[in-house]
């Protein structure tokens, strides 16, 4: 019976802050069976819109909002990547005179059509 009750615990978890969901759940119970943990759940989250209690909003979650949208901004001074920047740097560090593999300078060439 205690695993029963853990398992109950564990998929209900956050039930509890909407009393209203568990009460429609309670409410509209099949009349020919005793649900399951996962159809109690269903019940109790198909309750209409207009009856879910509403989030509310603290002054710490938009803080918490500004400082994540804060953090986001558009840097313009990059071009969009074609696909083709490995082949670039590859090229780049063979002009500054390092010694890579034949290979990879081929690829790099064929990449930027310059073989």
């Amino acid at each position: 019976m205690e695993r029963v009750k853990a398992d109950w615990g564990h998929e209900l978890a956050g039930l509890e802050r909407s009393p209203k969901s568990i009460a429609h759940a309670l409410q509209n119970l099949p009349a020919d069976k005793p649900p399951t943990v996962l159809e109690f759940r269903k019940i109790a989250w198909s309750m209409p819109a207009a009856d879910m209690p509403a989030i509310e909003h603290t002054p710490a979650s938009k803080k918490v909002i500004a400082a994540v949208l804060g953090g986001f901004t558009r840097d313009d001074t990059n071009k969009p990547d074609d696909g083709r920047n490995w082949a670039r740097r590859i090229m780049s560090r063979v002009n500054d005179g390092e010694k890579l593999k034949i290979y990879s300078v081929n690829c790099a060439k064929k990449a930027l059509r310059l073989a």
